[in-house]
């Protein structure tokens, strides 16, 4: 019922607008024939502005979606883009990677915990390594660095004993967070390695 009162609302002036046109020139031939005019011309432009009406919505829906897209892709850019390894599920992964270097600090103490070192710490990194997949962490050389040095760390007494794990875990989140400041900080590191390999010239 509203679509029929705002399709008669807005169609009125044409139909007045039109009848009136038709009604000047069209009663030349008799009333009923004018009358056929009337209506005829009345019905042609009523079916003209529902057709543009209905082609214009039928634009703007399909030219809607990528305008909402562009319109949250701009948002995104202004506000920052959206933080990774946050809430709940980070805290739990958090005290896990926690506890196990803890234990691994006690279990040097014991000759028997000592072996049990090795399995708890690949068991925690494989959790860890699950928890940067499913938040869809971008695989870099230095991560992955990072992630072999903790690994083999586990299997060397003493020093196991440093928190590799949890180190990974909070470095990693501040890698995905913060991408600007990891690119210009490997450029910086990128310059200075280069500029010590750059073989001085001796003056002669």
């Amino acid at each position: 019922m509203a679509d029929i009162k705002n399709f008669a609302r807005n169609n009125t002036g044409d139909f007045a607008d039109t009848a009136l046109r038709a009604a000047a020139t069209g009663f030349s031939g008799g009333l009923g024939a004018g009358l056929r005019r009337v209506t005829a011309a009345a019905t042609d432009a009523a079916v003209d502005r529902g057709a543009q009406g209905f082609a214009e919505r039928l634009k703007n829906r399909k030219r809607g979606q990528p305008e909402s897209a562009t319109k949250g892709a701009e948002k995104e850019k202004e506000g920052g883009s959206k933080k990774k390894m946050v809430g709940t599920v980070f805290w739990l992964v958090f005290s896990l990677t926690t506890l196990k270097d803890i234990s691994d600090v006690v279990a040097d103490f014991s000759v028997i915990l000592t072996f049990l070192t090795p399995a708890t710490g690949i068991i925690t990194s494989f959790v860890v390594a699950v928890y940067f997949y499913v938040n869809e962490v971008e695989v870099s050389t230095n991560k992955i660095i990072a992630y072999i040095i903790s690994v083999a760390l586990e299997f060397i007494p003493f020093l196991n004993a440093i928190p590799t794990t949890t180190i990974v875990l909070l470095l990693t989140k501040w890698m995905e967070n913060n991408k600007e400041k990891v690119a210009k900080l490997s450029g910086g590191i990128s310059k200075v390695v280069n500029k010590f390999k750059t073989p001085r010239r001796v003056a002669t």
